[in-house]
């Protein structure tokens, strides 16, 4: 009786296993990623969790009376520069004192030293391209304005009635309910995408099963 011939060669076997432990360990990696952003998402969305953790947060608005960026008009900022892969990379962040106004209208001086945590506002209104001299590598400024809601995480040993202000672990951009739903949805999106390429190992590792099996036969009758 005529042996049929396998369907994948030796470098297709090896090509296919590869493929499945590059699914497999994506995926794994994206579950990870989502059990982090969940995380985030709880401290942002669940005041009970978020009193039970060394961090406090609060919103509110960029006062008018702090002193912009002459060049952007930005308050709170990361200068980055874009590398020869055209990403964009951390070159620098501000550093000083804000003013926040908060709900009842009350002002709080904010101490901060690491530019902005969290930029949503990746347009034109909240992103300001530097020139530059053909010798140097493009550099963009990203942040917020006078007018614009962010949220400062600082230690819960400190007060928002002391007079010297607070000095900031974190700001980011937008409100508490923004990041909520901005760290749901990059949980939910990495999730989902932990799904999606856990069901392509899956079927990859059951091909891969399949045309082994159909080897191994083949080897065992020409014995």
């Amino acid at each position: 009786m005529k042996l049929s011939k396998s369907s994948f060669s030796f470098a297709t076997y090896f090509f296919l296993l590869l493929m499945v432990v590059f699914m497999t360990t994506l995926s794994t990696l994206l579950v990870i990623n989502s059990f982090d952003d969940w995380e985030y998402r709880n401290f942002f969305c669940d005041e009970t969790i978020r009193n039970s953790k060394e961090s406090r947060l609060v919103s509110g608005i960029v006062s008018s009376e702090n002193t912009a960026d002459p060049e952007s008009g930005f308050v709170i900022y990361n200068v980055e520069y874009q590398s020869r892969r055209n990403h964009w990379n951390l070159y620098q962040v501000s550093v000083g004192n804000f003013f926040l106004i908060l709900e009842d209208q009350k002002h709080i001086s904010v101490y901060n030293e690491s530019g902005i945590s969290n930029h949503n506002f990746e347009n034109k209104e909240r992103t300001f391209q530097k020139r530059k001299q053909p010798s140097e590598p493009s550099l963009r400024m990203i942040g917020v304005k006078p007018g614009d809601t962010v949220t400062v995480v600082y230690d819960k040993t400190q007060s928002l009635s002391n007079e010297i202000g607070i000095s900031a672990s974190a700001v980011y951009a937008g409100s508490t309910i923004d990041l909520c739903h901005e760290e749901t949805s990059n949980a939910l999106t990495a999730l989902g995408g932990a799904f999606a390429f856990g069901f392509i190992a899956i079927g990859l590792t059951y091909v891969f099963w399949k045309e082994s099996l159909h080897l191994l036969k083949k080897y065992k009758k020409k014995k």
